[in-house]
């Protein structure tokens, strides 16, 4: 992979418009400079802002699930599957 990207590669490593990575230049939030004609990006700036993102988004979501949904997507999450006890269908606990 280059070390730089144009408008055009970056938006597609984040499968947007175009436009979209110019407007994000233009507030500020994506690092880039005119040479030229050109926008010139470095492609980790790109892929941060995608990492950045993606831990953002997802954290919100996990913060406003329910606590019994949010404990079950975590259990899913770390490599076991939600197991409930037999005396209660609330109360999660990880498998033995």
């Amino acid at each position: 992979m280059n070390l730089t990207v144009g408008v055009r590669e970056a938006a597609d490593i984040m499968k947007v418009h175009p436009k979209t990575v110019l407007d994000l230049i233009a507030e500020g939030a994506m690092p880039a400079a005119k040479i030229g004609r050109s926008w010139v990006l470095l492609t980790a700036d790109v892929l941060g802002l995608v990492e950045h993102q993606i831990a953002f988004q997802t954290a919100a979501r996990l913060r406003s699930a329910p606590r019994r949904e949010r404990q079950q997507r975590l259990l899913t999450l770390s490599g076991g599957s939600p197991v409930f006890d037999s005396q209660t269908t609330a109360t999660p606990r990880r498998p033995k």
